[in-house]
């Protein structure tokens, strides 16, 4: 009788550490990682420094980043933001078996005549301060998985100094597109879709808690 209970409770304590265990892989929290890292960039010059469709996936593919340009499982958000001093891209994906965010602060430098890609800070596995289900409903409420490229931009980039763009890749299952902003900041006084882009990446911004915008 006695083998009996300890064989069960044996049982039971390797069954309730596995299962914490898988829990704890479930609830990891934010990873953070600040080693940077340089990679040498090759693209072809027909491209290069386009952020159109061709440049972002040579570019993302680099980086090691998913390859998403033939769809993707659930709704995948690739947002491209390029500034002078630093740029991030931010992965967002919603899905049945995960939610999730990764924002990688990234830039690109010459030495000796070749160009690198230097990757600055990437961080992993964050979460909205207020939820999945709010962000979601929040970033729908401001239309960023159906819009297209702004236009009024195209007709004033000369009146803009060191402005930065904005790229969006929008996979779904056997779908992907893309579509661009200039300077949201500047053009949300006149252009409503880029008041649009830039309240969704103010709101980024203060739920995942780091400055991308």
């Amino acid at each position: 009788m006695n083998k009996i209970v300890m064989i069960f409770s044996i049982s039971h304590l390797v069954f309730y550490s596995c299962n914490q265990n898988t829990d704890n892989k479930k609830h990891t929290g934010p990873i953070s990682s600040e080693q940077e890292k340089m990679i040498v960039y090759k693209e072809d010059s027909t491209v290069k420094g386009s952020r159109t469709e061709l440049f972002l996936q040579n570019f993302g593919k680099l980086m090691g980043l998913q390859k998403i340009n033939g769809g993707a499982d659930g709704l995948y958000i690739r947002i491209w933001l390029w500034h002078r001093k630093a740029s991030y891209v931010i992965n967002i994906i919603k899905s049945q078996k995960e939610d999730d965010c990764q924002i990688i602060q990234f830039n690109t430098v010459k030495k000796d005549s070749t160009e690198y890609i230097v990757i600055h800070k990437e961080l992993k596995n964050l979460v909205p301060k207020s939820g999945w289900k709010e962000f979601f409903e929040t970033m729908t409420k401001y239309r960023i998985p159906v819009l297209e490229s702004g236009t009024i931009q195209n007709r004033e980039k000369i009146g803009v100094t060191e402005a930065s763009y904005v790229n969006f890749e929008i996979a779904e299952p056997d779908k992907y597109r893309y579509y661009e902003y200039l300077e949201p900041s500047y053009y949300k006084e006149i252009d409503k879709n880029s008041e649009l882009v830039y309240n969704f990446l103010k709101y980024l911004s203060d739920e995942m808690n780091i400055h991308v915008y």
